[in-house]
């Protein structure tokens, strides 16, 4: 976990290999607990991603949602992420404004995403 903290702190992306190493570890101890499934939201993310996972687990079943473009561009573009309590937002789908009909914090734009 220490490299990976290191490799977000520094802008870099993770490689795929940690990635898949990191959840391959999570889903054993989620058998050891005794879970029969789980969903993964935003992975795999590249056709590589899917070629390694699918070598290292059994996949029962892929939902790939698609969204047009312009929809993509404007949840990109609403990214937000609080400066005090490091809570993603998207301006897209929220009402950031507090009672006074300002925001309670401010909401920083997410660069790292």
């Amino acid at each position: 976990m220490k490299k990976l903290a290191e490799i977000v702190n520094q802008g870099k992306l993770v490689t795929d290999e940690i990635i898949v190493e990191l959840l391959t570890k999570r889903l054993s101890k989620g058998e050891e607990k005794g879970e029969s499934g789980f969903i993964l939201d935003g992975f795999p993310r590249t056709v590589r991603q899917a070629e390694i996972i699918d070598g290292v687990m059994d996949i029962d079943l892929v939902v790939n949602l698609k969204l047009r473009e312009d929809v993509l561009v404007e949840k990109c573009l609403g990214r937000r992420i609080c400066n005090q309590c490091g809570k993603n937002f998207n301006l897209a789908c929220i009402d950031a404004k507090g009672q006074n009909g300002q925001p309670e914090t401010q909401i920083l734009k997410r660069i790292h995403s």
